[in-house]
């Protein structure tokens, strides 16, 4: 072995010595840190056991440590308790056991039915809305909120529970009893397409007849595959043009939005993200593209959108924009542009949290990050607050006359209880013009070249 040799092995050899004791003191130093915290937290916990005034809810105070040390790093960043994590589960997958029934805690009537959801064990049961839920199995709903009543209704599919109601015009409450079973949340809430003179509020040109509406209300787990489906079904009935409706969709599964881009787009960039790959600041790049397989036809398309259209809603709609496959049409997008990952976390016998914690951000087929800055549409048309009122209204007005297990007897539905501070907007009829602006703009692009 030659003399040169002989100095590079040693240099070496030294060198990863140095390495190996310096990842050895850091990680030391890393481990007395956490001691010093976990004894700081140790003893916060023993004075406040000891002296505050009242008696102490160590589970709530454990939470909220939790719940405090996840909110410190973003607003995005949460950490979710065993039951708010099952609720969780069922609001991104679209499907839990329950009734099938929208309720509210209004304070004059206590906990009321907004409506039943169509063909549900609740509609079928023939709950009707405005229905008030007096006792759940016997018991009663005076005191109780509206997280312990949704868990107290919820249960495995074929079990039953029995709801004493109390119904305007009878003297004395009534038990249903009603077997749970798998309740789908629909995401997509309406679609068909455009009659004159008017479809969905908005005032619609005899011409508009083959174009296309489909309001996505948030980005399950099967928003891609229902929205697939409406879409077909409306292209079997001459659909030439498309409107998709994302306002007030405030976002969901990035998986979901990916599919739905897919929809539309035969090939090329959807969107990217970058995450850290490690602790010393290094990004890792993640690129999703089309897959080409059920394509719908490059029909003309506007996306709608507003102050509420967030985080996977604005996936689609910088994909759509970026690569000039759809318009862009109401105000400003929200500006989520940050990724989340949900990670189980073990509780031992409190059961299985989670912590959704931000793990990077997501960029258009541009290479442009929307956080905090959000989408500009292509055609502005703003609304003022009437009109947002008038646009909530008549959505709520549409899914409860749907929904209504009446609407075939003859008769009229109930007028439809209104949350606090959503009065119903002036005598005036509410006219959609975002939509009838998208129709005008699709119009355009029909005509003949």
């Amino acid at each position: 072995m030659s003399r040169r040799t002989l100095v590079w092995l040693v240099l070496c050899a030294f060198l990863m010595a140095l390495a190996l004791r310096g990842e050895a003191w850091f990680n030391r130093a890393e481990a007395l840190g956490l001691a010093q915290e976990q004894d700081a937290y140790r003893e916060l916990r023993r004075l406040i056991d000891d002296r505050y005034v009242d008696e102490v809810d160590r589970k709530k105070l454990f939470y909220g440590a939790l719940e405090g040390m996840a909110s410190a790093l973003d607003r995005h960043t949460v950490f979710w308790p065993p039951e708010r994590y099952e609720s969780e589960k069922s609001s991104t997958s679209g499907h839990f056991g329950g009734l099938g029934i929208e309720i509210v805690d209004d304070e004059e009537h206590g906990l009321t039915i907004v409506t039943p959801l169509a063909d549900t064990p609740a509609f079928k049961a023939g709950l009707l809305p405005q229905d008030r839920i007096l006792a759940i199995d016997g018991t009663s709903t005076e005191n109780m909120d509206l997280a312990d009543a949704s868990r107290l209704l919820r249960g495995p599919p074929k079990s039953t529970v029995v709801l004493s109601i109390g119904r305007e015009g009878v003297e004395q409450p009534v038990d249903f009893k009603v077997v749970r079973d798998i309740i789908k949340v629909q995401s997509v809430q309406e679609w068909g397409l455009l009659g004159a003179p008017e479809a969905f509020a908005a005032r619609v040109p005899a011409e508009a007849s083959k174009i296309g509406y489909v309001q996505l209300i948030q980005f399950q787990e099967e928003s891609a595959a229902d929205l697939d489906a409406a879409i077909r079904r409306m292209e079997a009935q001459g659909m030439q043009a498309l409107i998709l409706d994302l306002r007030q969709n405030p976002g969901g599964l990035l998986t979901s939005a990916i599919d739905v881009c897919d929809l539309f787009l035969a090939d090329g960039k959807l969107v990217s993200t970058r995450a850290r790959a490690d602790r010393d600041g290094a990004t890792e790049e993640e690129v999703f593209f089309a897959r080409g397989e059920g394509t719908h036809p490059a029909y003309p398309l506007a996306v709608l959108i507003d102050g509420r259209s967030a985080s996977a809603s604005e996936i689609v709609a910088g994909c759509m924009k970026d690569r000039g496959r759809a318009v862009l049409v109401g105000e400003k997008s929200f500006g989520k542009g940050s990724v989340q990952t949900i990670v189980p976390v073990e509780l031992g016998a409190l059961g299985e949290g989670a912590l959704k914690l931000t793990t990077g951000k997501y960029y258009t087929p541009s290479g442009e990050s929307i956080d905090g800055k959000g989408i500009k549409p292509d055609y502005e048309e703003k609304f003022g607050d009437e009109e947002l009122r008038g646009l909530l209204l008549g959505r709520r007005k549409r899914r409860l006359e749907n929904n209504d297990p009446r609407r075939n007897g003859g008769e009229a539905p109930a007028v439809p209880a209104l949350p606090p501070g959503a009065e119903a907007p002036a005598e005036k009829p509410f006219h959609d013009t975002q939509l009838e602006k998208a129709v005008t703009v699709l119009l355009e692009q029909m005509k003949p070249k």
